[in-house]
């Protein structure tokens, strides 16, 4: 999602040498990733739902994140905080169950 938030980049880099069966993997702000930057021109997780016709890369990425996700049961999605011992998930409370237990399967707790 961030270009210089490096949880997930080293997550897809880890799951593209090492494959697990059944997860799929997306560098989503490809651009902010090479420049190191965290983002190109507005934050891309502030840019959903976005507009696939949008002059703007991250406004227009939005968009095509949303296509790619269709089809998938759950889409995991990883950020970095600048805060020590800060492991957080969340989970909305309107949200399919599968997502509880796709969460306490990663070892958080309610």
């Amino acid at each position: 999602m961030h270009g210089n938030e490096t949880l997930g980049i080293e997550l897809v880099k880890l799951i593209r040498d090492r494959p697990v069966k059944n997860v799929d993997y997306a560098l989503l702000n490809e651009r902010a990733v090479a420049a190191d930057t965290r983002y190109i021109e507005r934050d891309l997780n502030r840019s959903f739902p976005g507009d696939k016709k949008s002059d703007d890369y991250e406004t227009r990425r939005a968009a095509e994140v949303l296509a790619m996700c269709n089809g998938y049961d759950v889409v995991l999605d990883f950020h970095n905080t600048m805060c020590p011992d800060n492991d957080c998930s969340f989970v909305g409370d309107t949200c399919n169950k599968l997502l509880y237990n796709v969460a306490s399967e990663l070892g958080y707790r309610a």
